[in-house]
């Protein structure tokens, strides 16, 4: 059994390099849903640390948080406490266990999903974190809990009159006109599937044309002015973002087969999602997310315009160098 010491030093080096990793595929800023902070700023005070780290806590130190006072912000432009960790409200899209108003097909009796707590325990929860000032985060897959989500978040924002809450809803996959509408007017910051559009194509048959016409709805949270972000779902999803760039763009997977086409944007709106709108995700649009100045320096040279190339290329694109704070993290 491993003591402590060769936990945490094999913590640094695990952190140590995902964070290598995270360079070489041209992330400059991840969102950390958990993890060992202690190990992450360990690695920063080694000079191994390449990328930002916006920091999601779950679990008890959501409450060490609330206790001690610290607020989503807290922290420096390399580490930040940023939303909760997903909080979740329902199943998973891949394993087919996600909440959805409709039943699976070829399941009898009708099955529709978990919901893993009632709407009166989500809603407190919610209440608890803003109330704090921190910033809820939701795991809610179906379209049934990103209705709970929007219903806590509303409950939340009404009682407690926060302003610009951003509430943020991890994977928001199946939507409806209703719920967008209720998005857009609340400010919710939906952070749906990338690269599983590429990646995890031969599970959409389960779900079917038309539950894949509105799930990942990247074209309609844009056009319902919505400031949707991008999440890779990591480990489960790859991380590499010009996969899931191309994924967005094209809605074709490996196995060549292409589900909710109508759900398409384009590189520029790709990029911008990966880029800006995780910045907004993460209330640091003022530093982050565009090439303007007074922002950090942040930034990925690639080899090839992704807007030229092919859109099934565009996840082959080399990455050239990526450089944070002005510093080369990674050269090929």
């Amino acid at each position: 059994m491993l003591d402590a010491a060769e936990k945490a030093k094999r913590m640094r080096a695990g952190m140590a390099h995902i964070s290598g990793a995270f360079s070489r595929y041209g992330l400059t800023t991840v969102h950390h849903q958990g993890g060992d902070l202690a190990a992450i700023q360990d690695v920063r005070a080694a000079g191994g640390l390449k990328h930002r780290v916006n920091y999601e806590p779950q679990g008890k130190m959501v409450d060490q948080m609330i206790a001690a006072g610290l607020k989503t912000g807290f922290g420096d432009d390399w580490i930040r406490l940023g939303a909760t960790a997903e909080h979740t409200a329902d199943g998973s899209f891949s394993e087919r266990t996600m909440a959805l108003s409709t039943p699976y097909a070829g399941r009898s009796p009708a099955y529709y999903g978990n919901v893993t707590e009632p709407q009166d325990v989500l809603d407190a929860w919610v209440e608890k974190v803003v109330r704090a000032g921190i910033q809820p985060n939701i795991h809610a897959n179906g379209d049934v809990a990103i209705d709970m989500a929007l219903t806590a978040f509303e409950r939340a924002q009404a009682k407690l009159a926060v302003k610009d809450l951003r509430p943020k809803i991890t994977h928001c996959t199946l939507v409806n006109a209703g719920l967008l509408k209720r998005m857009a007017a609340l400010g919710a910051v939906p952070a749906p599937f990338t690269s599983y559009a590429y990646y995890n194509s031969d599970k959409f048959g389960f779900y079917g044309a038309d539950r894949m016409a509105n799930a990942m709805a990247f074209r309609d949270f844009l056009d319902h002015g919505i400031k949707v972000c991008a999440g890779s779902d990591f480990f489960p999803g790859p991380f590499a973002p010009l996969m899931g760039i191309q994924g967005m763009v094209t809605r074709t997977g490996w196995n060549g087969e292409t589900w909710g086409a109508n759900q398409r944007v384009s590189v520029l709106e790709a990029i911008r999602i990966n880029s800006l709108n995780g910045a907004w995700a993460a209330r640091e649009e003022a530093i982050k997310g565009s090439l303007t100045a007074g922002k950090l320096a942040d930034y990925v040279v690639l080899g090839e315009d992704p807007t030229v190339v092919k859109p099934d290329r565009i996840k082959d694109i080399p990455i050239l160098e990526t450089v944070v704070d002005g510093r080369s993290q990674y050269r090929a």
